[in-house]
Protein backbone atom coordinates (compact mmCIF):
# COMPACT_ATOMS: atom_id res chain seq x y z
CA UNK A 1 0.00 0.00 0.00
CA UNK A 2 2.73 2.45 0.63
CA UNK A 3 4.06 2.14 -2.35
CA UNK A 4 0.83 2.84 -4.18
CA UNK A 5 1.13 6.49 -2.20
CA UNK A 6 4.40 6.70 -3.33
CA UNK A 7 3.47 6.02 -6.91
CA UNK A 8 -0.09 8.53 -6.64
CA UNK A 9 1.50 11.77 -8.11
CA UNK A 10 2.99 9.89 -10.73
CA UNK A 11 -0.93 8.63 -11.94
CA UNK A 12 -2.34 11.51 -11.09
CA UNK A 13 0.43 13.30 -13.38
CA UNK A 14 -0.06 10.41 -16.23
CA UNK A 15 -3.92 11.02 -15.52
CA UNK A 16 -4.06 15.01 -16.14
CA UNK A 17 -1.56 15.10 -18.88
CA UNK A 18 -3.83 12.59 -20.89
CA UNK A 19 -7.32 14.55 -20.19
CA UNK A 20 -5.16 17.75 -21.07
CA UNK A 21 -4.46 15.91 -24.23
CA UNK A 22 -7.43 14.70 -25.25
CA UNK A 23 -8.56 18.60 -24.45
CA UNK A 24 -6.31 19.71 -27.35
CA UNK A 25 -7.42 17.02 -29.34
CA UNK A 26 -10.80 17.82 -29.10
CA UNK A 27 -10.47 21.87 -29.30
CA UNK A 28 -8.55 21.40 -32.31
CA UNK A 29 -10.97 19.35 -34.08
CA UNK A 30 -13.99 21.21 -33.00
CA UNK A 31 -12.98 24.51 -34.31
CA UNK A 32 -13.20 26.32 -37.38
CA UNK A 33 -10.45 25.50 -40.27
CA UNK A 34 -8.35 28.37 -41.40
CA UNK A 35 -9.38 29.50 -44.58
CA UNK A 36 -6.99 29.43 -47.28
CA UNK A 37 -8.59 30.45 -49.95
CA UNK A 38 -9.03 33.94 -52.15
CA UNK A 39 -11.64 34.86 -52.84
CA UNK A 40 -10.68 37.55 -55.39
CA UNK A 41 -12.39 38.60 -59.23
CA UNK A 42 -11.05 37.43 -62.11
CA UNK A 43 -10.68 40.53 -63.70
CA UNK A 44 -11.70 40.72 -67.86
CA UNK A 45 -10.81 42.81 -70.76
CA UNK A 46 -12.10 42.10 -74.24
CA UNK A 47 -9.81 43.47 -77.21
CA UNK A 48 -11.38 44.06 -80.73
CA UNK A 49 -10.25 45.04 -84.23
CA UNK A 50 -12.19 46.56 -86.14
CA UNK A 51 -11.78 47.42 -90.17
CA UNK A 52 -13.81 50.11 -91.88
CA UNK A 53 -14.15 47.96 -94.73
CA UNK A 54 -14.45 44.39 -95.17
CA UNK A 55 -12.81 44.62 -99.37
CA UNK A 56 -10.45 46.79 -100.27
CA UNK A 57 -8.73 47.57 -103.79
CA UNK A 58 -5.25 47.37 -104.38
CA UNK A 59 -3.27 50.48 -103.21
CA UNK A 60 -5.73 51.56 -101.16
CA UNK A 61 -5.97 52.57 -97.59
CA UNK A 62 -7.89 50.23 -94.80
CA UNK A 63 -8.94 52.06 -91.29
CA UNK A 64 -8.13 49.64 -88.39
CA UNK A 65 -9.09 50.58 -85.09
CA UNK A 66 -8.71 48.27 -81.63
CA UNK A 67 -11.11 49.05 -78.83
CA UNK A 68 -11.70 47.79 -75.45
CA UNK A 69 -14.22 46.96 -72.88
CA UNK A 70 -12.85 46.01 -69.61
CA UNK A 71 -14.68 45.18 -65.95
CA UNK A 72 -12.19 48.13 -64.28
CA UNK A 73 -10.82 51.02 -65.26
CA UNK A 74 -7.27 50.60 -67.47
CA UNK A 75 -4.13 51.48 -66.00
CA UNK A 76 -1.79 50.39 -69.04
CA UNK A 77 -2.22 48.54 -72.08
CA UNK A 78 0.12 46.59 -74.39
CA UNK A 79 -1.27 45.64 -77.64
CA UNK A 80 0.11 43.13 -80.49
CA UNK A 81 -1.73 43.56 -83.74
CA UNK A 82 -0.61 41.24 -86.38
CA UNK A 83 -0.89 41.55 -89.96
CA UNK A 84 0.57 39.64 -93.26
CA UNK A 85 3.55 41.75 -94.75
CA UNK A 86 2.40 40.26 -97.89
CA UNK A 87 -0.66 42.29 -98.51
CA UNK A 88 -0.66 44.84 -96.47
CA UNK A 89 2.16 47.62 -94.71
CA UNK A 90 1.50 50.01 -92.14
CA UNK A 91 3.13 53.24 -91.67
CA UNK A 92 4.08 53.83 -87.91
CA UNK A 93 3.19 57.58 -88.40
CA UNK A 94 -0.65 56.68 -89.40
CA UNK A 95 -0.90 55.05 -85.28
CA UNK A 96 -3.69 57.43 -83.91
CA UNK A 97 -5.03 57.53 -79.91
CA UNK A 98 -8.37 56.87 -78.89
CA UNK A 99 -10.25 59.28 -77.57
CA UNK A 100 -9.72 59.30 -73.79
CA UNK A 101 -6.37 57.49 -74.60
CA UNK A 102 -2.74 58.11 -75.05
CA UNK A 103 -0.44 56.71 -77.27
CA UNK A 104 2.94 55.80 -74.82
CA UNK A 105 5.00 53.82 -77.48
CA UNK A 106 4.08 52.59 -80.76
CA UNK A 107 6.18 50.14 -83.04
CA UNK A 108 5.89 48.56 -86.78
CA UNK A 109 7.85 45.76 -87.94
CA UNK A 110 6.99 45.48 -91.09
CA UNK A 111 9.14 41.94 -91.63
CA UNK A 112 7.26 40.53 -89.23
CA UNK A 113 3.96 42.40 -89.67
CA UNK A 114 3.41 43.50 -86.32
CA UNK A 115 1.92 46.46 -84.48
CA UNK A 116 2.93 47.20 -81.28
CA UNK A 117 1.52 49.95 -79.05
CA UNK A 118 1.51 50.76 -75.00
CA UNK A 119 -1.31 52.88 -74.18
CA UNK A 120 -2.59 54.40 -71.18
CA UNK A 121 -5.54 56.37 -70.27
CA UNK A 122 -5.72 60.05 -70.76
CA UNK A 123 -8.41 60.93 -68.43
CA UNK A 124 -8.28 58.91 -64.89
CA UNK A 125 -11.71 56.59 -65.51
CA UNK A 126 -12.10 55.17 -68.86
CA UNK A 127 -12.78 51.39 -68.97
CA UNK A 128 -13.91 51.31 -72.52
CA UNK A 129 -13.52 52.40 -75.83
CA UNK A 130 -11.08 52.56 -79.16
CA UNK A 131 -7.89 52.31 -77.76
CA UNK A 132 -6.02 53.14 -80.83
CA UNK A 133 -6.52 53.23 -84.94
CA UNK A 134 -4.10 53.01 -87.74
CA UNK A 135 -4.11 52.77 -91.10
CA UNK A 136 -3.08 49.59 -93.61
CA UNK A 137 -1.89 49.73 -97.50
CA UNK A 138 -3.66 47.29 -99.65
CA UNK A 139 -0.11 45.81 -101.62
CA UNK A 140 -1.34 42.46 -103.45
CA UNK A 141 -4.85 41.17 -104.38
CA UNK A 142 -5.92 38.23 -102.08
CA UNK A 143 -7.78 38.33 -98.46
CA UNK A 144 -5.77 38.59 -95.24
CA UNK A 145 -5.91 38.77 -91.83
CA UNK A 146 -5.51 41.07 -88.97
CA UNK A 147 -5.42 39.87 -85.70
CA UNK A 148 -5.10 40.54 -81.97
CA UNK A 149 -2.00 38.91 -80.95
CA UNK A 150 -3.67 37.55 -77.51
CA UNK A 151 -0.85 35.74 -76.31
CA UNK A 152 1.37 38.98 -76.33
CA UNK A 153 -1.29 41.72 -75.78
CA UNK A 154 -1.33 42.52 -72.07
CA UNK A 155 -4.11 44.82 -70.48
CA UNK A 156 -3.59 46.17 -66.69
CA UNK A 157 -6.91 47.22 -65.40
CA UNK A 158 -6.96 49.08 -62.08
CA UNK A 159 -7.65 46.19 -59.93
CA UNK A 160 -4.64 44.32 -61.72
CA UNK A 161 -3.73 42.12 -64.87
CA UNK A 162 -6.77 41.03 -66.56
CA UNK A 163 -7.03 37.71 -68.62
CA UNK A 164 -8.32 38.68 -72.06
CA UNK A 165 -11.59 37.31 -73.04
CA UNK A 166 -12.63 36.75 -76.60
CA UNK A 167 -13.81 40.19 -78.38
CA UNK A 168 -13.49 39.80 -82.17
CA UNK A 169 -10.07 39.46 -81.95
CA UNK A 170 -8.95 39.24 -85.93
CA UNK A 171 -11.15 40.83 -89.41
CA UNK A 172 -10.78 39.72 -92.56
CA UNK A 173 -10.02 42.25 -95.76
CA UNK A 174 -10.82 40.86 -99.24
CA UNK A 175 -7.80 43.02 -101.12
CA UNK A 176 -9.55 43.22 -104.85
Amino acid sequence: MRKFFTRLPLYLGIFIFGISLLTVAFNISSSTPINTTINAKTLMARLSVLSDTSAVSVNSDMNLSVGLNADDNLKSGDIIVTYDPVYTSVSESSIKAGEGFKIVKSSVDSVKGNVDVTVAPDTKDISNGFLFSFSGRALKRGETTIYIDRDMSRVDLAGGEASLEDGILSTTIDIK
